[in-house]
């Protein structure tokens, strides 16, 4: 079988082939039995089926050789192309504001953005992997932490090395052979995964000279630059805050966690002046945001993953089931349903997520 995770996108014609939609006219056979997915969309979603939250779709694996002819898996393969050909990906809601004052474009480019970036200085989060298909990155003696996920958007905001905007005169200086520098520190802030790869904007270390990203937003405010500049003082050279930004217009009514806008700082790093980044432990973290009075995530375990076992007896039912019973699928005084945890290892400097079925739902 193969299994396609809620949230996921299936390729149009993958679902019209193997007559997917519930729009029986968009299928393949018209008067075959109709599928579950949106003709709109192609979004697999979570269902309730009796009472039991489905999380997921799934689908024989001839229906793949149907679109493209291939023999060659195994237990437990994932994949989003296979032999070049697209099968599914991440379901993104399109953007549908624009946060550009007046309608106007901006007159700044994605190449004047890119220019200004200096290789491996600021550096994009990258996807939160899922805690039950990575078990086997753990070791009993790993440091693990348990922290809350709140549902907002992801923000990062940087004082790293940029490339230098020369002036006129310091161009002919360096014409007639003299050192001018090419980088200076500057702060760099974004999304916290942009599908341009790029991020919203860049100052240079006096904010005499910015670039900001074209790219339409899916919020009327610009919630990462606003952000950033709550954050500003606080960031020291080299460092790079990653955080989750919450509050009213983000992400709905029962999810402003009772602020109108708030920061919850869950990653930090280092960058030296030749691009290689330390990651910094999560005591680091605390210490960094309470000298600067900046929130963290909230802390829920602190200990090695032979006392999470030694605490939660596993014997007696796996980890996923200990974790679910424990932190999941909770009503908190502050949101309908909690999103859900993070499981961070300090030996590998990975962070995995564990949702909420309910919020999933």
């Amino acid at each position: 079988m193969i299994y396609f995770n809620s949230g996921t996108k299936l390729d149009p014609d993958f679902c019209k082939i193997n007559n997917l939609y519930s729009n029986q006219e968009y299928n393949a056979d018209p008067t075959a039995k109709k599928g579950y997915l949106s003709y709109k969309q192609s979004r697999v979603k979570a269902i309730k089926l009796r009472d039991i939250i489905s999380d997921g779709f799934l689908l024989p694996l001839d229906s793949l050789w149907a679109f493209v002819p291939t023999t060659d898996f195994k237990v437990g393969d994932t994949f989003t192309d296979v032999n070049g050909i697209n099968i599914c990906e991440k379901y993104i809601v399109a953007p549908t504001r624009n946060n550009n004052q007046g309608g106007k474009a901006p007159s700044t480019s994605k190449v004047k953005l890119q220019d200004r970036l200096v290789k491996d200085q600021f550096r994009l989060h990258t996807d939160t992997a899922h805690f039950a298909r990575n078990l086997h990155k753990f070791e009993p003696t790993d440091n693990i932490i348990i922290t809350r996920k709140y549902h907002g958007t992801s923000g990062i905001s940087s004082h790293v090395l940029i490339q230098h905007s020369l002036s006129f005169i310091e161009r002919i200086l360096i014409w007639f052979g003299i050192n001018i520098p090419t980088t200076e520190y500057g702060y760099v802030y974004s999304s916290g995964k942009p599908k341009s790869n790029l991020p919203k904007g860049i100052f240079n270390s006096k904010q005499l000279s910015t670039y900001n990203n074209p790219n339409k937003s899916y919020y009327k405010e610009d919630y990462w630059l606003k952000a950033f500049n709550k954050l500003k003082p606080s960031l020291e050279k080299g460092i790079t805050l990653y955080y989750e930004i919450v509050g009213d217009g983000i992400q709905g009514k029962d999810y402003t966690y009772d602020f109108e806008h708030e920061i919850f700082v869950y990653r930090i790093t280092q960058t030296n002046i030749d691009s290689i980044a330390y990651e910094f432990s999560w005591q680091q973290v605390k210490d960094y945001c309470n000298k600067y009075g900046i929130k963290y995530v909230n802390e829920y375990w602190v200990s090695t993953y032979t006392n999470l076992d030694a605490a939660y007896s596993f014997e007696e039912t796996n980890i996923i089931d200990c974790l679910s019973k424990t932190y999941l699928n909770k009503s908190l005084p502050d949101c309908k349903v909690d999103e859900g945890i993070c499981i961070r290892n300090e030996r590998t400097n990975e962070i995995f997520k564990l949702k909420s079925p309910n919020f999933i739902l």
